[in-house]
């Protein structure tokens, strides 16, 4: 075990590797399987998936090019949103379909885990050992089991197969082996920029198994330097380019989304304090794998409290005596320093130094780091025990398998995930928060503001608590609360665009206008620039106040960020055709029209300009009566505007006798409802049609501003 590798590839046998990569298949799909039957989690899922309107469109050239320039997420990770897409271009939006492929990528993660470790080792049980724990440890199960997490499993994918190529590349030293490890790396940082660290983990498997420093036939070319050390690290100056290069982009997309936190907001000492802790608090969790949830609040972020001195002693002596002794024993057992210096630096991403989130630390980083520690463990254990720590190996998986076949069971939908992470996760205002959102969508009012109210107590400037508040007192009509908790939440979150956007619609409606101006113009310029309601709402404004070429401007924009904005096709074909510009304003219409089939103010809009215009060029009485029949139908027949725009349909088509009765049945609904102009207007439009003669008008149709709107976020 301590001596030099052999250059020779290692053998792959039925037995005992072909039943061990069977069993490890076999063994996390068995254990998964039932998160198919899972819920999407209110907790960003509906930004990756279930409302994200990119990502319903699926796999097309937009959304292509979408995925490698959008930041949503505050997160830049492009291949993982083409992955995403795909599946949404096969399945839909469906649950149980991305469910699933997160699963066999885990399960493919954990054999290509295996079949690594057994290149770089020709040791078949504790490389066996190693991927069963990455399979079935509860730590892992949120990178599984949580559908944003989609990121864990497809980067570790590309990162295994990165390592894979490398470990070809050592022993072929070819350009053509470099580039495939490139390839799969740089796959793997557009997945998700944690793998950062590739190239670190890469120098430690030189060190071991590889053994490149001792191994002439291993060791770089001698035209990269004269330090064996300083050729391996030269070896890696492309791959650092590559890790740059994703760092730089990451940087980017997390600081103009608003998730990098400042050293005002968060000292050095508080994050590298949280940062020992954390490091010690993984460490537990992989011993004793209980309290685990879906959030963990920073102490730093909550009045009243901060990391305890005795709890970062702890955690320093800890970490300090485990570093001494892999130092100690790095010549006899190499596979301790390295297991402990790859969990070590595999987490320096995401431990805090840079503070990303309102996070301490969460159970999805700690998806390749741990790989690390179970190196450690299990080589440890084959050096001094053999085939009776082959026996202990396997006994302690069972344990294992238990805890995180209940700790998948608590992410079988929303309410689960956060009634588990509020019982055993103290002041976890986020989990509050969002299981007051699931009590709003149950008509469970009363509980919602309890959990809002709590999240409150606990975190004072809770903006999502804030908005779901004030999205109540909306409901419920009471504005001037509503607006006062929109502005609480803007001042919480300077960044919170649906915060701007609803704040903008109410001070619309108590005439605000000035006011509402100013906070449409301030959400875009804050981040608002992906969020189409703040145009569509901003542009409904200038329409009211006739600034209608600016107006226009601003649907552009909407359509143009999200192309199934049906609302906004149909405002901005409103304002075209007021601006006189009809082809492309009626284009807009019938784009709204198919968008939102269903909606009986798009398809009389339209019928009505197709019925009547008096320009020939833009008439199609065909389409105009198709349209509005089936807004006669939505309404069934007991709204006499659908009838009227029927009846100048078939008027204009030639069907007098049916616009007759059509037109007849319309004037006495709009009589019996009280609508007595619309009445007499229809009356006039009658004697037309008795007389065989289609009604034309010049009339335009009006903007009207739209409701504020949104559900609790």
């Amino acid at each position: 075990m301590d001596a030099t590798p052999s250059t020779h590839t290692p053998t792959f046998r039925w037995f005992p590797e072909g039943l061990i990569v069977l069993f490890l298949l076999a063994g996390t799909i068995g254990l998964y399987a039932r998160v198919v039957h899972f819920d999407f989690v209110e907790y960003d899922d509906p930004d990756y998936v279930s409302d994200n309107k990119h990502v319903a469109i699926g796999l097309t050239p937009g959304s292509i090019i979408w995925a490698f320039t959008t930041n949503t997420s505050s997160n830049w990770h492009p291949v993982t949103w083409l992955s995403i897409l795909l599946d949404v271009s096969l399945f839909g939006i469906n649950a149980a379909a991305i469910h699933l492929e997160n699963v066999l990528i885990h399960a493919v993660n954990a054999v290509l885990l295996f079949i690594l470790l057994l290149k770089l080792t020709s040791e078949p049980w504790p490389s066996a050992w190693v991927a069963a724990m990455f399979a079935w440890h509860p730590l892992h199960v949120e990178s599984v089991a949580w559908i944003a997490e989609r990121k864990d499993a497809l980067s570790t994918f590309f990162l295994f197969l990165c390592f894979l190529a490398y470990y070809r590349y050592v022993h072929k030293q070819t350009g053509r082996a470099y580039i495939t490890v490139l390839f799969w790396l740089f796959l793997a940082l557009l997945s998700k920029p944690m793998v950062v660290t590739a190239p670190c983990l890469m120098l430690l498997m030189d060190v071991w198994p590889l053994k490149r420093i001792l191994n002439p036939e291993l060791a770089p070319p001698r035209k990269l330097g004269h330090s064996p050390i300083g050729r391996l690290v030269v070896e890696k100056l492309p791959m650092f380019v590559l890790v740059a290069f994703s760092s730089f982009a990451t940087y980017i997309a997390q600081s103009t989304g608003g998730s990098v936190g400042s050293l005002r907001g968060l000292s050095i000492p508080a994050r590298i304090s949280n940062a020992i802790v954390s490091y010690a608090t993984y460490l537990r969790m992989m011993v004793y794998p209980r309290g685990l949830a879906i959030f963990y609040p920073h102490p730093a972020y909550l009045p009243g409290s901060h990391i305890s001195i005795q709890a970062l002693i702890v955690a320093s002596i800890v970490l300090t005596a485990i570093t001494v002794i892999a130092i100690v024993l790095a010549r006899k057992m190499p596979w301790l320093l390295v297991g402990w210096l790859w969990f070590l630096g595999a987490l320096v991403p995401a431990i805090g130094l840079v503070q990303v989130g309102m996070q301490a630390m969460a159970d999805r980083y700690s998806y390749v780091p741990l790989v690390g520690i179970f190196i450690a463990i299990a080589w440890t254990s084959e050096k001094f025990l053999r085939k009776s720590g082959r026996a202990v190996g396997a006994a302690l998986l069972i344990p294992i398998v238990i805890v995180c076949w209940h700790q998948i069971e608590t992410w079988r939908n929303t309410q689960t995930v956060m009634e588990h992470a509020i019982a055993v996760v103290p002041n976890n205002y986020v989990a509050h928060a969002s299981l007051g959102k699931v009590f709003d969508g149950q008509g469970r009012t009363e509980d919602a503001r309890h959990e809002y109210e709590e999240a409150l107590r606990i975190k004072p400037d809770d903006p999502l608590s804030f908005y779901n508040l004030a999205f109540q007192y909306q409901l419920k009509d009471d504005l001037p609360a509503a607006i006062d908790l929109y502005y609480k939440a803007i001042l919480a979150d300077p960044t919170y665009t649906a915060a701007f956007n609803n704040y903008g619609n109410l001070l619309m409606r108590v005439n605000r206008t000035a006011d509402a101006e100013q906070a449409y113009r301030i959400g875009i310029a804050r981040g608002g620039k992906d969020y189409p309601q703040l145009y569509h709402n901003y542009a409904i404004l200038l329409a009211q106040q006739k600034q209608y070429d600016e107006a226009i401007k601003l649907w552009q924009t909407a359509v143009t960020l999200d192309p199934t904005y049906a609302a906004a096709h149909f405002r901005l074909g409103q304002a075209l055709i007021i601006e006189k510009r009809l082809k492309e304003g009626i284009d807009e219409l019938k784009m709204a029209a198919r968008l939102e089939p269903g909606s009986v103010e798009m398809l009389t809009n339209l019928a009505w300009i197709l019925a009547t215009h008096p320009n020939p060029a833009f008439q199609d009485g065909p389409l105009a009566a198709d349209l509005a029949s089936t807004a006669v139908e939505l309404t069934h027949n007991t709204n006499p505007g659908p009838l009227d725009v029927l009846a100048a349909a078939d008027a204009r088509i030639g069907q007098f006798q049916q616009a007759v009765q059509f037109a007849t049945r319309a004037a006495d609904l709009a009589g019996r409802q009280g609508k007595l102009d619309l009445a007499k207007a229809i009356r006039q439009r009658l004697e037309l049609y008795e007389n065989r003669q289609p009604y034309s008008a010049g009339q335009t149709p009006t903007t009207e501003p739209s409701e504020a709107g949104g559900n609790p976020h």
